[in-house]
């Protein structure tokens, strides 16, 4: 279903229901921008390059109607223009709105927050692919719109991942046998002064090891730091939340992993 709904853009509510009165009404496959991490991950785990030219469509809150982008990039903040085809922040200089990105949602939020328009319009049957954090707040019940993919769930609590607010068990996804996902990746300048008009310096980027520092915060990990979070980083509060229902996973925790994305999840 994933592989057909890319490619076409929609499926038939049909393909879930198995009623054929179901034929007609279709189900709006939802798509990120080509720079969202969570659609690269999508399109290589259905076997798609990063560049498929996949249809998208992009549904608009005034008139609750589903129009197939097309033509100039045209941006909007929120999804109630039928003339844009870029959900989401503009960006700095307009990164956002660059010809390479294509159509699409910007972030996570502006994609949640359409999924979640939804259960209030009949006419907006929607699915797509989000990260663990924003398909928790879909809607007031944790989590209570997340489907099985492939029949299995991210969580050993299967379906009862719907509504749960204690600690999750992700060992569907550490010990290799649910599919989708990916590593999170984090870009920066080796050397800050070497990008003109560039203000941040290299104390404040800092490194993997440092306390207190860009990177010491978004890409600390307890394999390079002999086994001990980094106080303040998001490895570290990943360990804090548990308790609260985590919503990501330190390389740590993996038993399994792949060498590319979408590839082959090994041992």
């Amino acid at each position: 279903q994933a592989v057909f709904g890319i490619k076409q853009g929609k499926i038939a509510l049909s393909a879930w229901s198995n009623q054929s009165a179901d034929h007609s009404t279709p189900v709006y496959v939802l798509e990120r921008t080509k720079d969202s991490g969570t659609r690269r991950n999508q399109f290589a785990d259905a076997s798609y390059g990063y560049g498929y030219s996949a249809p998208v469509y992009i549904y608009c809150e005034t008139n609750a109607t589903w129009n197939k982008a097309s033509g100039a990039l045209v941006q909007a903040a929120t999804a109630t223009n039928i003339a844009a085809n870029v959900i989401g922040a503009a960006g700095a200089g307009n990164a956002n709105v660059d010809a390479r990105w294509g159509y699409g949602y910007v972030g996570g939020g502006d994609f949640k927050r359409v999924l979640g328009t939804a259960l209030a319009n009949s006419a907006n049957t929607s699915i797509g692919y989000l990260s663990f954090a924003d398909a928790k707040g879909i809607t007031g019940y944790n989590w209570s719109q997340v489907v099985a993919f492939n029949g299995l769930w991210p969580t050993k609590a299967g379906i009862g991942i719907r509504g749960n607010t204690g600690t999750n068990d992700f060992s569907p996804i550490t010990l290799g046998t649910y599919t989708a996902w990916g590593e999170e990746v984090v870009v920066y300048p080796k050397d800050p002064s070497l990008i003109a008009g560039q203000n941040l310096s290299a104390g404040q980027l800092g490194n993997q090891s440092t306390a207190n520092t860009i990177l010491g915060v978004l890409d600390a990990q307890t394999l390079i730091n002999g086994g001990s979070p980094i106080a303040g980083s998001i490895e570290n509060e990943i360990e804090l939340s548990k308790l609260a229902g985590a919503t990501a996973i330190r390389l740590s925790d993996m038993t399994s992993s792949r060498s590319a994305v979408g590839g082959t999840i090994t041992p």
